[in-house]
């Protein structure tokens, strides 16, 4: 797209450059073109991205593979110590790791990464850089001092500020030390934030009450960074779609493959019909989505990442988000996480919310800024409604009705919707979360052939 272009141009041979782009609007292709530029030019042979538990998955399953074709690389995985090989460049092979931010907490991830900067020319990127926006925690001061080791270095990020303008000065210190013009984070937070001494009891602290000189911080970090707004954009297209994925914990995986090895065995004696097959792959899903629902009717929670994860895509969002379910427990667990120990930011629409609840429900999401999300399930809120409101959709699971998936994403991508709407599907891959999608984007109900396609559907 245009601005893609624009900002590659501009920033390709930059040695140190900020990617503040909203989701949706490409960032992630902007600095993989970067990466196989400057390899192409002989200008780096290894790479390090650092992203979050929600996130870096992405990087190693979809981005990479879709946009580093015609070049050769290999991809190493750290997560938390565990890792196959150590990557040393002897070739002329693109080494690229892919490290989870909380590796950083311990010590075993800055020497496997310093380790790796000793053997390559290195370009490094903090994707989701907002997590290390703090400059006295040790993972941000680890990351900053593995940055100095770097020949080119990225943050990426689409809310580089989420609580305070003082955000960017740990990112922009990842990026090059001093860029901002100030040695230290309090000549920063001197010329930027309000303080004011407060007492309380026998203790005074100074706290920040306020903000200035933002229009000139805004001017220091226009030469080394690009914003970009979805809703500044016309040339993105209507409906943008991103996967984001989630690891099974050990008793979702221990009971997921307990559930497919029984299953598999009735198939083999010819004991599963159309119907139970669909159960089948419905429960598999109910286990990815942290709970299932035993014989005699009772529903048991399960200790998952499927949570964690859509509260870290919902804090890298702006504005009103619709979150649609293809299961009740879904709803509720959801409606806990968001209205835990705060004013009540979510509203649910599903089978067990009454009419009056309903009509509640709509009328706060469109009117009341204090209400950001709402969580529903497809069948129930799917068809009919109105919710412009939100430019972002989020499928934290899916039914298996195509009706159901298509209805309700038209519930904000229709008349009265002024801007680009993005759908995120949380998935788990290699599971049935896959196989279902797939259907669901061929507009196929998954009753019409999982019989026959059954084992390759759940293995």
């Amino acid at each position: 797209m245009k601005h893609q272009k624009e900002v590659f141009e501009q920033s390709r041979d930059r040695e140190y450059f900020a990617i503040w782009w909203e989701m949706g609007t490409g960032k992630s292709l902007l600095l993989l073109d970067t990466i196989k530029w400057l390899y192409l030019k002989g200008k780096i042979d290894g790479v390090i991205i650092v992203s979050d538990k929600g996130s870096y998955l992405n990087w190693t399953i979809t981005e990479i593979p879709k946009c580093l074709r015609g070049i050769r690389y290999r991809v190493e995985t750290y997560v938390s110590g565990k890792y196959t090989r150590d990557l040393v460049g002897e070739d002329d092979t693109l080494d690229i790791v892919v490290m989870n931010v909380e590796a950083f907490s311990g010590d075993r991830a800055i020497q496997y990464a310093n380790l790796f900067t000793c053997s390559h020319y290195t370009l490094i990127c903090v994707d989701e850089a907002t997590s290390i926006k703090s400059i006295k925690a040790e993972r941000t001061k680890k990351l900053i001092s593995l940055a100095r080791r770097c020949d080119y270095r990225r943050v990426m990020t689409g809310t580089p500020i989420t609580q305070s303008p003082l955000d960017v000065f740990a990112q922009c210190e990842f990026l090059k030390s001093g860029c901002l013009g100030y040695k230290t984070f309090t000549g920063f937070r001197t010329d930027h934030a309000v303080m004011q001494r407060m007492s309380f009891g026998s203790r005074s602290f100074d706290t920040i009450v306020g903000y200035k000189n933002l229009d000139s911080l805004s001017k220091k970090l226009e030469p080394f960074s690009s914003r970009i707004l979805k809703s500044e954009r016309l040339d993105l297209p209507e409906k943008i779609y991103e996967l984001i994925y989630v690891e099974q914990t050990l008793a979702q995986r221990q009971l997921y493959e307990d559930l497919k090895t029984y299953a598999m065995s009735q198939f083999e004696q010819g004991l599963l019909t159309t119907s139970s097959a669909i159960t089948t792959v419905n429960k598999l899903h109910q286990v990815n989505c942290g709970h299932v629902k035993l014989d005699d009717g009772t529903t048991v929670d399960i200790p998952n990442n499927r949570i964690p994860a859509l509260l870290q895509l919902l804090d890298k969002t702006v504005g009103k988000v619709l979150i649609w379910c293809a299961f009740q427990r879904d709803v509720e667990l959801i409606c806990a996480a968001l209205n835990a120990g705060r004013e009540k930011p979510a509203v649910h629409y599903y089978g067990k919310t009454t009419t009056q609840e309903r009509a509640e429900a709509l009328r706060s999401f469109q009117d009341d800024s204090r209400v950001r999300y709402f969580v529903g399930t497809a069948a129930t809120g799917g068809k009919g409604l109105t919710l412009t409101v939100a430019t972002t959709t989020v499928y934290y699971s899916n039914s298996d009705s195509a009706e159901d998936r298509w209805q309700s994403e038209d519930r904000n991508h229709r008349k009265g919707q002024q801007n680009q709407v993005t759908y995120f599907d949380i998935i788990v891959p290699k599971t049935v979360d896959e196989k279902i999608l797939k259907r669901l984007k061929q507009k196929e109900d998954l009753a019409f052939q999982v019989l026959d396609e059954f084992r390759e559907f759940i293995s």
